[in-house]
């Protein structure tokens, strides 16, 4: 399982990515707002039939608080998804699990229960913690069934379609222990692929019967109870696959999955017989696949055609209102394409999860006919379109963000709507619209910039007094950033004013950050003084202590120049290690042996062993590592990346990660100890990469270890913003000390007009350089010197910078470094 928390933070990767959410719509809407599409687990599009697609059934789970979450059915197991905010799901753990090609999962409590066809028996998560959720042991009262429903007012699980008998149904109840079900009864007169319960009553659906069976469970440890009630059997082309009873009891809808297959509404007050009342079918060929009711409107799975939303409320007349197409390039009868939907979030109501057996999870809200608000974002007065610009309805927070040509469209119910529009660097604006049902309203907005500044300084190492080359400065908050030169000096353009935190890291340092202040049109110096981190190894030499264990035929851990290997173009071990300029990184069989797979992990795992770190005393210690782990090529789902760290040299030892999902690239994770251990004088790190199944191409490497102590609060901020007052200012000299090519600045503010002079001189005051000596208005001023006198660069050492008027002289000290 891949934790979330202690949340290992994912800061950066070279090359690769999983697929995340995103603002692009898969194919036609129809009165549903799109939120997101989140495609990690790397479905084939390309398939046919059901297979290979990587993604099945779906449903949800709200907890005590309110949070809303998925539970999204693979192949090769299921994930947790964190949908509080639909325009930004992410995945909060990932349980592996036997190959199968269907999955169904159920909630009781805080419980999951997952169904497969492959073997196992039913898989049980604990949702206690959704974001650190926990597998427990699976029940094995059978191996393998298609399909499970949770009867949660009496406690009650429903299996169908398991191997035991005829694969009717299996009722397990959960009321005594839900992490340990009993057997309470059992119907084997006909194979089940789907069943729902609801008020006492069993909807079974004998799909190669082609029959809907309504059952009495209402007490199914009494043989007399359960017993058929009726049946709809005999209608054309019936292939009964799903059914779905309505609130009251009235109603239930069957789907035929089949080609050319209905949604038939059946009325249920002339049991035993049902009558078919109404039916839908919105083309010629497409295939059903699973239906939810809830209120007065039914959630269609139609898989090429996508999520079908119909109004239900005259049974007898059947009317579609909605729609997405998660599978736009065909309509035809193949099984591409939907495959499940959860409609019944605790917390949002309105929102629909959709599972697209290629394509992942899509987050949609339906709340009625919609109209649409388009149009573009541009700057004020340049009209440069804005990109990245958030355009939300205040009272729904349904939003859109712009294209790179500054356009939009976000769509909400009819009516009068206040729509805020903001961009980073731009002042707010707030506007009124009025939507209209199925029209669409016009609004292009300009944006007026906030006032900017250029942020500039340098990044020197403490102990040495140099600047540190490729250190990354970024301004917490915002896109905006910036990388060092060879000298330690960093430019950032374009910082809107106001309060900002600027954050400076390096290898071998301890992050240092600053809180600062920019005043639109002047611009602001801060530097950043680094201490050593407290352990830093690029693994260019070898680390004293490390250590590799474990039990592995080949792909063992070793220091060396890895050669990379990669299938269908997709890199699988590295070419390189990560360290700039470097060349050796920790790696599983450094030689790519000739072939994909020639010398990869084989045979067991592999552990790499840090040695003993004294860490008592650090108030907020963080370790940092570059990972690189690949894996899925053959049997993925038991070969994990684990990293673990121990407070007592070994003994024991909690996970840092633990994760089966691939990442083909050089991956930053950076992790606050205190969350997982109290800091001793004996901490030390594991890192284990593994093949012990059936065999896969299973490959890792690790690079650039680091351990420091929190952020270093850089106190005394230098950010040149001279008032003209009564007393003119001299700002510092920066950056100081002046290496070659380097031009340094000095910010002058003058209260009023006069003569400067500005000379540089030596320590025995020997003037060798003039910077200025003419008249300046009042004002702020930047006088700038790049090391040099009249004959050519300066030698290294120290200098002074006097500045005098007709009545004040300064000075600031100057150090030239060659």
């Amino acid at each position: 399982m891949f934790l979330r928390v202690p949340k290992p933070v994912v800061l950066a990767a070279v090359a690769g990515s999983l697929a995340l959410a995103t603002s692009a719509i898969a194919g036609p809407t129809f009165n549903l707002v799109f939120h997101s599409n989140l495609d990690e687990h790397n479905g084939d599009p390309g398939g046919g039939g059901i297979g290979p697609f990587h993604y099945n059934d779906i449903w949800g789970y709200t907890t005590p608080a309110g949070d809303d979450y998925v539970l999204l059915g693979l192949y090769d197991g299921v994930a947790v998804i964190n949908v509080v905010d639909p325009y930004e799901p992410y995945e909060t753990a990932y349980f592996p699990d036997i190959g199968s090609s269907w999955r169904d999962i159920k909630t009781y409590q805080h419980y999951a229960y997952v169904t497969n066809e492959s073997g196992g028996g039913l898989m049980i998560l604990d949702l206690t913690d959704p974001e650190n959720p926990v597998r427990l042991p699976n029940y094995t009262g059978f191996s393998t069934a298609h399909n499970l429903f949770i009867d949660t007012s009496t406690g009650r699980a429903y299996i169908a379609g398991s191997n035991l008998s005829a694969g009717g149904v299996r009722i397990l109840s959960l009321t005594a222990n839900p992490t340990s079900p009993v057997p309470a009864g059992s119907w084997e007169n006909a194979y089940f692929h789907d069943v729902m319960v609801q008020n006492g009553r069993l909807y079974g659906s004998a799909i190669y019967v082609g029959a809907l069976y309504v059952l009495d469970v209402s007490n199914p440890l009494s043989p007399s109870f359960l017993q058929t009630l009726g049946t709809a059997s005999g209608y054309p082309n019936a292939f009964t696959h799903n059914a779905w009873v309505t609130e009251d009891d009235a109603y239930v809808m069957t789907t035929d999955e089949n080609s050319p297959g209905r949604c038939r509404m059946w009325d249920l007050s002339t049991l035993p017989n049902l009558v078919e009342v109404d039916s839908y079918k919105p083309n010629a060929v497409t295939i059903p696949h699973n239906t939810h009711i809830e209120g007065d409107y039914a959630y269609i799975s139609f898989y090429e055609l996508g999520l079908k939303v119909v109004d239900v409320s005259d049974p007898a007349n059947l009317v579609e209102v909605a729609a997405i197409d998660t599978w736009p390039s065909g309509d035809g009868s193949e099984y591409h394409g939907n495959w499940g939907v959860y409609p019944f979030f605790g917390t949002q109501t309105n929102l629909l999860a959709v599972s697209d057996g290629a394509t992942g999870l899509y987050l949609v809200s339906w709340v009625g006919p919609l109209g649409t608000v388009a149009g573009t974002v541009t700057e004020s007065g340049s009209g440069t379109p804005v990109d990245g610009a958030r355009v939300e309805f205040v009272a729904s927070g349904y939003r859109a963000t712009t294209a790179a040509d500054g356009s939009y469209t976000v769509q909400d119910v009819a009516g009068p709507h206040d729509v805020t529009i903001s961009a980073f660097g731009y002042e707010s604006q707030t506007t009124s619209v009025s939507v209209t049902e199925g029209g669409t309203t016009p609004l292009n907005v300009a944006l007026v910039p906030l006032p900017r500044a250029n942020l500039g300084g340098e990044v020197v190492s403490v102990s040495s007094g140099l600047g540190i080359a490729g250190a990354v400065v970024e301004i917490d908050g915002t896109p905006l950033s910036a990388v060092t030169d060879v000298a330690g000096i960093y430019s950032i353009p374009s910082v809107p004013q106001g309060p900002w935190t600027v954050r400076a890291t390096a290898f071998g340092m301890t992050p240092a950050q600053a809180s600062i202040s920019i005043a639109g049109g002047i611009d602001g110096t801060q530097d950043f003084p680094l201490n050593p981190a407290i352990v830093a190894a690029d693994m260019e030499t070898s680390p004293a202590g490390w250590s590799v264990g474990g039990s592995v035929t080949s792909g063992a851990w070793e220091r060396a120049d890895p050669q990379g290997t990669s299938s269908s173009g997709i890199p699988v071990q590295p070419e390189d290690d990560h360290t700039p300029g470097g060349t050796l990184c920790w790696v599983t069989g450094a030689a790519a042996g000739g072939s994909l797979g020639g010398n990869d992990v084989d045979g067991g795992a592999t552990t790499l062993t840090t040695s003993t770190y004294a860490l008592a005393g650090t108030s907020d210690p963080h370790v940092s590592y570059w990972r690189w782990y690949s894996t899925g090529i053959g049997n993925a789902s038991v070969d994990a990346w684990r990293a673990e760290v121990s407070s007592n040299g070994g003994s024991s030892w909690v996970d840092i990660e633990n994760t089966y999902q691939t990442s083909n690239a050089w991956v930053r994770i950076d992790v606050p100890l205190n969350s997982l251990i109290t800091p001793t004088n004996l901490v030390r790190f594991r890192f284990t990469a593994q093949d012990t199944g059936a065999g896969s191409i299973t490959e890792a490497a690790l690079d650039d270890f680091m351990i420091y102590d929190g952020f270093d609060e850089i106190t005394e901020t230098s950010v040149p913003v001279l008032p003209v007052d009564s007393a003119w200012q001299l700002g510092r000299v920066h950056p100081n000390p002046i290496r070659s090519g380097v031009v340094a600045a000095v910010d002058l503010a003058l209260p009023h007009s006069g003569r400067i002079e500005a000379t540089v001189h030596d320590v025995s005051g020997r003037r060798v350089a003039t910077l200025a000596s003419r008249p300046f208005d009042a004002g702020r001023h930047r006088l700038r010197w790049d090391g040099s006198g009249p004959d050519g660069p300066l030698p290294s050492g120290v200098y002074f910078l006097r500045v005098k008027t007709a009545d004040v002289v300064r000075s600031r000290k100057v150090l030239i470094v060659r």
